[in-house]
């Protein structure tokens, strides 16, 4: 049981981080496209990274 829970505890460690790190690199991105492109652009933008 140890071992499966530490990696359920790490896969969920590994998500968390992940999450963040495109939070705050869509955060970094909106903040650059807000700043240089118009909000057409954007939009077409944000759809091809989604």
């Amino acid at each position: 049981m140890g071992c499966s829970d530490r990696k359920w505890w790490g896969e969920r460690a590994i998500k968390l981080v992940l999450g963040v790190l495109v939070l705050w690199a869509v955060g970094r991105h909106n903040t650059l496209t807000t700043t240089f492109l118009p909000p057409l652009k954007r939009v077409r933008l944000l759809h091809t990274f989604l």
